[in-house]
């Protein structure tokens, strides 16, 4: 798929550099997507950012916990999810070993590749000792 001198003049599924069989498997990683099921409070509903850095969201007095903000946007609206189901579609070879490593720390080592992915997705994580 090659760079678009004015990417942001068009969706993705309306790219002209990428052939039907790319924006096919594309889609198809949008829709595998949808069933993974996301722990409470680890990703925005609207997003798909986790909740600790998405704007539209505030931690509550629970650590680890999060409320809507009122009037407030998301920044990242269909950007992580649609980035991430493109690596997977388009790029699966070169993400497959760094992914491996990731949810082998984080012990989902039962199921297929995808189940085992599915459930590393769904997981909150730490960083900078904030819940993610």
């Amino acid at each position: 798929m090659a760079a678009h001198a004015n990417s942001a003049d068009h969706r993705w599924e309306c790219c002209q550099n990428a052939s039907e069989a790319q924006i096919n498997a594309v889609r198809e990683r949008v829709r595998w997507m949808h069933r993974v099921k996301w722990e409470g409070y680890a990703r925005c509903n609207y997003c798909w950012a986790p909740q600790a850095l998405c704007n539209r969201w505030e931690e509550t007095d629970t650590p680890g916990a999060y409320a809507r903000r009122r009037n407030a946007l998301c920044q990242y609206v269909d950007v992580l999810q649609r980035a991430a189901a493109a690596l997977r579609a388009l790029r699966e070879s070169a993400c497959r070993p760094w992914l491996e490593q990731q949810m082998q720390e984080a012990a989902t080592v039962q199921g297929s590749y995808d189940e085992q992915l599915r459930k590393w997705l769904g997981l909150k994580t730490k960083m900078s000792e904030k819940d993610l």
